[in-house]
């Protein structure tokens, strides 16, 4: 577990930088990392513009991106900084 690394990605200016370089449709769709700790994630999706769609509903590609995010963090804190590195794919 890097505590360090879940301790950075909980502080909301450099999780918004990690937006930005690593995935910026997740800046523009409003997604906020609520908590993260070793056992859950918890992300948040703004309910606007971009994200509703013509039925007053959230688009299905944003809820999948907060669900990738969600369970991408966790497996991102286990596997960094690993030796041997490990290449990790959500699915």
């Amino acid at each position: 577990m890097n505590q360090k690394l879940l301790a950075s990605i909980n502080n909301p200016l450099i999780f918004t930088w990690f937006l930005l370089i690593k995935l910026p449709m997740g800046l523009l769709t409003g997604l906020r990392l609520v908590e993260a700790t070793e056992k859950h994630a918890i992300v948040r999706v703004k309910y606007q513009y971009l994200t509703k769609n013509p039925f007053h509903s959230i688009y299905f590609g944003c809820l999948a991106m907060a669900a990738e995010l969600s369970s991408g963090v966790l497996g991102m804190v286990y596997t960094m900084g690993l030796k041997p590195e490990v290449s990790m794919l959500i699915i």
